[in-house]
């Protein structure tokens, strides 16, 4: 063990961290012996026994205590080094005393002229000290000796906010007596009341109340003790701050009343009393984005507040400014029992209006079980967004299944597909999404439900299907397209042939481009082999033109193309390609799997017998 720690910090991960620990040790057991030499020194200045200053354990000084350092040495253990607890104590002799609430120590000083308004590293002075740890004698007697009662720290606390905060009474009784200020807010605008309600000290609350404190005041960001109250679901505070004058439409820099903070917490009590004492006028207020105290209910799945603000006349169809409803939230964020209460008492009309649908949310936020309780009502499975919604996506996408396909849902794709959903109303089809993400299955389940594997790119359109170029890296994804009907003969349409193919610069883009030219591409090459190879069980006697063949001839599978290249193909192969070609004009090859055929046909048809096998 480095540096001779003792037993029991083996947790530590590290020398450095080690090294840490003990300096800590060190500079604590410092600090232990500066505290007690200080109360030796206050004593003897004040003319106190030094017996009398020692009455009090050692472990009761403040931060330093034995089982304060076995649990320290725990902490840092878990987490590392802390040192700010290390100069917690860097304060005044008078500060130490007042803490201790040794009042016999701190007469001397008085009568000594000690200084007792010395700031330590915090701002603290005595009289903080005294009304964060309650000493009301020693309080009485830094007042009694004229210390300025509204001093504030570094934080911008004055001592009556420390004994608030504490929910130390007594001692803001006789802070208050002695003329402090009840209004100073700590650096963040927070007011002794407002830190009295967070703390949840009623008879704090009630004693500055009483005292006539501003209950209206305001943090830094709006929030007043009303909104803070219904936060903590205070009932009680809330109507005692309701029955000294807090404004029940004071907002937050959100634009959020203590209505809608009930809401979005699931305070109900504090809820239903705020709409008995506005009359349910704020029931259908909204905040600076549009929302609602329901909507907020809803996202946050507080079912009871839901219910009872549709019971207080809450408007399930008030969209939000960005044109979302409660249901769109609900079922967004899978809130599965409140869109039960939402789905009925939601109209057609304002869906319509919104210009997107509760399935769409449901799928974007990969929600199942509320995707199919939607489904279940009726919901379509087929809706667009509007064009105000598409148009925000860079691939101006518009139905659920698109949705589902891009985030990889594959249950939600099921569910749409097994509901209805066509795969192909997209600008773009979802079954180019499925192959850029090279998410099989997904892309499985949209060929057997119809996917055009004939699509194209809208921006970058080939000669050949944008489904070939995006299954090119994975042969396994290849063969699934080229089963559903891709037209793999385009592949080996070539312009120019045998002949010398002049340089094109290839961009990002591939319009008017043809598959030679696209498997050229260095970081094409390498696959071009095992592609071509698979190509060919899908088309009859073709040619490679001379770019495809430079591509190849150093592949493994240079032979095997050659040969089936090179010669006529067998007439059962090209039987069944003319089989397949009569079915795609009279359907989709998927239909296949439908047809009452023998298992070896249907084989057959779908290629199951050639080399490539999924």
């Amino acid at each position: 063990m480095a540096w001779g720690v003792p037993a029991g910090y083996q947790g530590l991960q590290s020398e450095e961290e080690e090294l840490e620990m003990v300096l800590r040790l060190s500079m604590q057991e410092t600090e232990r012996a500066n505290l007690r030499a200080a109360l030796l020194l206050s004593a003897e200045e004040a003319g106190v026994e030094a017996e009398e200053v020692l009455t009090t354990p050692e472990e009761s000084l403040p931060g330093l205590s034995d089982q304060e350092n076995s649990d320290d040495e725990d902490r840092i253990g878990d987490r590392g080094m802390d040192f700010t607890e290390v100069y917690e104590d860097t304060c005044s002799t008078a500060a130490v005393v007042v803490r201790l609430g040794d009042t016999n120590v701190l007469t001397g000083l008085i009568e000594n002229d000690r200084d007792l308004e010395v700031p330590d590293n915090r701002g603290w002075r005595p009289l903080h000290e005294a009304a964060h740890a309650d000493q009301q004698d020693c309080l009485k007697m830094l007042l009694d000796a004229g210390v300025e009662v509204n001093v504030r720290n570094y934080e911008g606390e004055t001592p009556l906010y420390l004994a608030a905060e504490k929910g130390h009474v007594d001692c803001m009784v006789l802070l208050l007596e002695a003329g402090a200020d009840l209004e100073i807010p700590n650096n963040e605008e927070a007011t002794p009341l407002l830190k009295a309600v967070e703390v949840g000290s009623r008879e704090v609350v009630q004693l500055l109340l009483d005292r006539d404190v501003n209950v209206n005041s305001k943090f830094c960001n709006g929030w007043a003790p009303l909104h803070e109250a219904a936060s903590q679901g205070q009932a009680d505070i809330v109507q005692l701050l309701v029955d000294h004058g807090a404004q029940l439409d004071i907002r937050d820099e959100y634009g959020r009343t203590a209505v809608f903070v009930a809401a979005q917490y699931g305070k109900l009590e504090c809820l239903r009393k705020l709409l008995d004492e506005s009359g349910d006028d704020l029931v259908n207020t909204r905040t600076e984005d549009g929302a609602s105290p329901l909507y907020l209910a809803a996202q946050e799945d507080h079912l009871d507040c839901v219910q009872l603000l549709l019971q207080r006349g809450g408007d399930a169809n008030m969209p939000t400014d960005a044109a979302a409803l409660p249901i769109h939230i609900a079922a967004e964020k899978g809130n599965y029992s409140v869109l039960e209460h939402l789905i009925p008492v939601t109209t057609q009309e304002a869906l319509d209006r919104c210009g997107m649908s509760p399935i769409h949310s449901a799928v974007e936020g990969d929600q199942p079980e509320c995707l199919q309780l939607l489904i279940n009502h009726g919901f379509d499975v087929n809706c667009q967004l509007s064009w105000t919604y598409s148009k925000s996506f860079e691939d101006r996408r518009q139905t659920p299944v698109y949705f589902a396909v891009d985030n990889n849902s594959e249950e939600c794709v099921r569910i749409l597909l097994e509901a209805g959903a066509n795969p192909n109303l997209d600008e773009i089809n979802c079954l180019l999404m499925a192959l850029r993400h090279k998410n099989f299955n997904i892309t499985k389940m949209l060929i057997e439900h119809g996917a055009d594997c004939n699509s194209n790119f809208v921006i970058n359109t080939g000669l050949f299907p944008s489904t070939i170029a995006f299954a090119y890296e994975d042969e396994r994804l290849l063969k699934l397209v080229l089963d559903g009907g891709a037209q793999a003969d385009t592949c080996f349409l070539c312009s120019i042939g045998n002949g010398r193919h002049p340089v094109k610069w290839m961009t990002a883009t591939i319009n008017d481009t043809q598959f030679c030219e696209y498997a050229s591409l260095h970081s094409n090459r390498q696959r071009a082999g095992t592609m071509v190879r698979l190509l060919l069980d899908y088309v009859g006697n073709v040619q490679l033109c001379s770019v495809l063949k430079d591509c190849v001839q150093d592949k493994p599978e240079w032979a095997d193309i050659q040969k089936i290249s090179g010669n006529p193909r067998p007439l059962v192969h090209l039987c069944r390609l003319a089989i397949r070609h009569t079915l795609a004009q009279g359907g989709h090859l998927s239909e296949v799997l439908k047809l009452p055929l023998p298992q070896v046909m249907t084989r057959f048809l779908l290629h199951k017998d050639t080399a490539y096998r999924l």
